[in-house]
Order: C-alpha cells, then structure tokens, then sequence
C-alpha cells in the first residue's frame, strides 16, 4: 500500500495545504503520482494567476509559445479565476485563452 492508497478525503485534505507550485513538484516524484495528483488538487486550481514567462519563452530573438505538461494536466473545468500579469498585447492574451479552452477551462467566472 503507498500513500495515494489511503483514504480520499485525507490525501485530499493534506494536498488542499500545498501551493500550485508544491502539487507540480510532487507531480515530478513519479509516472503514478503525475497520473494521479490532478484529482486531489482541483481546489488548490480555481484561482490561476499567468504571467507571461509562464507560457512565452524567447528563442533566437522570437517569442515562442511553451507548454507545462504537469500545469495543464491540473486545468479543467474547476478553473474558475484567472488573473493575468505582465501581458504586452491582446494577441498573447487571445492565445492563451484559447489555450485554455483546449484545456476545458470553460467555466471561467472571472478575469
């Protein structure tokens, strides 16, 4: 038996005290945890702050589009605030709100 065996409301409720940050490391520890931590997690998701470093990198002086697996298998439905910083134009902020979508951020009550 291992710790993601236990009881539901348990490892939910440890998982509700860890930050976004914190559940995306944990989700590094191994194929099971990454499969399986989203479910405990949702809570800890409904507020989303973006910067623009979150999804822009700049390569060879072109900005390009990069994606965190381990964030966005955390997104869905349960996404309900989105608070963007450090954006320059409308165009970044289209793109990653059509990002989002493709990840069912659909039910998004408040920018």
């Amino acid at each position: 038996m291992t710790f993601m065996d236990g009881p539901y409301d348990i490892i939910l409720r440890i998982f509700s005290y860890l930050s976004q940050h914190d559940c995306l490391m944990c989700m590094s520890t191994c194929r099971d945890w990454y499969n399986r931590i989203p479910q405990y997690t949702e809570n800890n998701w409904k507020t989303l702050r973006i910067t623009r470093r979150d999804f822009y990198v700049v390569f060879n002086r072109q900005i390009r589009f990069i994606e965190n697996k381990r964030r966005d298998k955390c997104l869905g439905k349960h996404v309900k605030n989105i608070i963007f910083d450090s954006f320059e134009d409308s165009y970044e902020l289209y793109t990653i709100m059509d990002y989002l979508v493709e990840l069912f951020c659909d039910e998004i009550e408040s920018l």
